[in-house]
């Protein structure tokens, strides 16, 4: 299929930093639909078709989703326990009641979605390699709004680095743009061909981010070519209830830094998170990267080639629901428990797991609490967000009548969570141990 542009259309479909779709931001429905194994979809494309999909063959959808979809944006027929007015759960970009692993995602930040991903290609310079010591670092910003507000940020960066930026501009428009907002000091080297920025990232010793965009595929190209990323943190984190960015996604996670996964599954030498408000902290951080030696070209096997190829695969053979399977397996199955207030997704984090929310119904039932030393005075079955769980102010335990909603996500500061939890490949997050291919 052809790479079509995404532009405008942030929520549906992948796109890079420069703007080119990593998928196909559309597809064609045949006469005879159920020859094909799946249909590949966007959220946009779900709004227009979604009338001519019958119930039967919803069950063939993957929805590309860059920024996930929960379960509670998911299921129309969910209300909150509680009046929620900072969140809009009927909006345009959920209510498709589908199985939420049925969302493909950017990055592995959505547990209760599938993780699709996208492939990082590392193109290598037959030129000689820069010194070690190149003192050379590229911002992640080709916009001129991003650069905003960080001229004492990048004045730190400057005292150590030649600062140079590809912030792009049209002719025609130049004149009207606020240049004002990049420093004297800055190199712009404009919009750049693919070629000749692989080319200046080798020659960078760091790639800064500026705090947005957030959870692009950028600072993954960058450290493929052997840069360090500067993650800047974000606080208070970001969401629905504080960003206009994030205000109509269909998700209630936070985001705590410019880029999460590179934080949680990458970290040092090759990411480095850090208060870019606080300037001794940003100081310091560059002086930590200074006394280290550059680190090799690094990739996560998951943004492969093959390790994409491998992922999808496993979704191919094992992702059905036309009719009932498991997979995972049930054998991948870890359970834990809670601290009050805390998602499953955190508490299989904390203990080096991730969430399984395929696993959740095997946990769904009055054993599982019995079997896992849960005393439950009373049972409780509803819709909660939070079930499997105990809710410690009355001590009943909750069950979940309807699997649509077993999720991941969600906490609420008296309730204990039942989570499934699972352990993961190395440098595959979406699949198990145990999980064929």
């Amino acid at each position: 299929m052809d790479k079509a542009s995404a532009s405008g259309a942030g929520d549906c479909g992948f796109e890079s930093h420069q703007g080119r779709s990593f998928f196909p931001t559309f597809f064609f429905i045949p006469r005879s639909f159920f020859q094909y194994q799946i249909a590949l979809s966007t959220i946009l494309i779900q709004q227009q078709f979604s009338p001519y999909f019958s119930h039967s063959s919803r069950c063939l959808l993957r929805v590309l989703d860059t920024f996930g979809t929960e379960p509670v944006f998911n299921y129309k027929k969910w209300k909150p326990e509680k009046d929620d007015h900072n969140h809009d759960y009927g909006h345009t970009w959920g209510n498709w009641e589908l199985n939420p692993r049925q969302f493909w995602t950017m990055y592995p930040h959505t547990p209760d979605n599938s993780f699709l991903g996208f492939v990082v290609e590392q193109h290598r310079s037959t030129s000689s390699p820069p010194p070690p010591d190149s003192q050379k670092s590229l911002v992640y910003g080709k916009e001129l709004y991003m650069w905003k507000g960080k001229s004492d940020y990048l004045s730190i960066i400057a005292k150590y680095f030649d600062v140079h930026a590809t912030i792009g501009s049209t002719v025609g428009k130049r004149d009207k743009l606020d240049w004002s907002l990049v420093p004297s000091l800055v190199h712009n080297h404009g919009i750049l061909g693919g070629a000749e920025l692989q080319q200046l990232l080798q020659e960078s010793r760091l790639f800064v981010g500026l705090g947005f965009p957030y959870e692009g595929p950028a600072p993954l190209e960058a450290i493929a070519q052997g840069c360090v990323f500067l993650n800047p943190r974000v606080d208070p984190p970001v969401d629905r209830t504080n960003s206009d960015f994030f205000k109509k996604k269909p998700t209630n996670r936070q985001i705590d830094s410019q880029n999460p996964y590179m934080a949680a599954f990458v970290g040092e030498p090759h990411v480095y998170t850090f208060n870019a408000e606080n300037l001794t902290e940003v100081e310091l951080t560059v002086q930590r990267i200074l006394k280290q030696p550059r680190p090799p070209p690094y990739l996560p096997y998951e943004f492969t080639f093959a390790g994409m190829l491998e992922r999808i695969t496993a979704y191919l053979n094992n992702q059905q629901y036309c009719r009932p399977h498991q997979w995972p397996p049930s054998d991948s199955l870890v359970t834990r428990l809670s601290r009050p207030g805390v998602s499953c997704k955190q508490t299989c984090y904390d203990e080096g797991l991730v969430c399984e929310p395929e696993l959740f119904h095997l946990l769904n039932n009055e054993e599982a609490f019995a079997k896992n030393g849960i005393e439950c005075p009373s049972i409780q079955r509803g819709h909660s967000v939070h079930a499997p769980s105990l809710v410690t102010s009355d001590s009943h335990c909750s069950l979940q009548d309807d699997e649509l909603m077993l999720s991941c996500a969600g906490s609420e500061k008296d309730v204990k969570r039942l989570c499934s939890c699972r352990q993961y490949r190395r440098g595959q997050v979406a699949l198990c141990l145990s999980c064929s291919l």
